[in-house]
């Protein structure tokens, strides 16, 4: 059995991580990213850029434990409002916003409140839902009702973005797996005896 690689829409894994059909392989010397991390993950994501392989070691690409890359789906997720199970990181309660009239630096930004806020600073969270899209394009001024639009292609973007993912098989010999997983992040990889799937 060997490992295969695919290439999966952003709007795939996202609700593959929403159902827990991928699960991060989170272990106990996981050191959380920081948020200015988080803000150039996403901003990676918003300009079309590389944001690396996921490695996932189970019976489907879209479903098992996320041996690297974890902190990638889970920073995601949670700037989208949807916090994984197990992820180690503290609720820092911060909103993440994409400035939308940032043509050259990075475009995100962290604030504690989304009151106060530029117009042009769009909710992260928003972007991938039509009705939250809209139901914050609402709040505008008519002045800035073009920002909607913006929004809408950006939110676009990021949910038919596509990530590649190398699958492990769950036929694989695990110690085949560690070795594999572990020579390609550079670092040592361990699945969790706790989460092995089929365990």
């Amino acid at each position: 059995m060997r490992p295969s690689t695919s290439r999966l829409t952003m709007r795939h894994l996202l609700d593959a991580a929403a159902d827990q059909r991928l699960v991060p392989a989170w272990t106990s010397d996981d050191q959380p990213w920081t948020a200015e991390e988080g803000l150039r993950l996403i901003d990676s994501i918003g300009r079309g850029w590389p944001i690396g392989t996921l490695i996932v070691y189970g019976p489907y690409p879209e479903e098992g434990l996320v041996l690297d890359g974890r902190h990638r789906l889970a920073t995601i997720a949670a700037a989208l409002h949807a916090p994984l199970a197990g992820d180690p990181r503290p609720d820092c309660g911060d909103e993440m916003f994409w400035d939308l009239t940032d043509t050259t630096g990075q475009a995100t930004r962290h604030s504690p409140t989304i009151t106060g806020r530029p117009s042009s600073w769009w909710p992260v969270r928003t972007l991938t839902s039509t009705l939250a899209l809209l139901t914050h394009g609402r709040t505008l001024a008519a002045d800035d009702q073009h920002l909607v639009e913006q929004a809408q292609h950006l939110g676009g973007m990021v949910l038919e973005t596509r990530v590649p993912v190398l699958h492990l098989p769950t036929r694989m010999p695990a110690d085949t797996v560690t070795t594999i997983a572990s020579r390609l992040a550079g670092r040592p990889v361990t699945i969790p005896a706790r989460s092995h799937p089929g365990a």
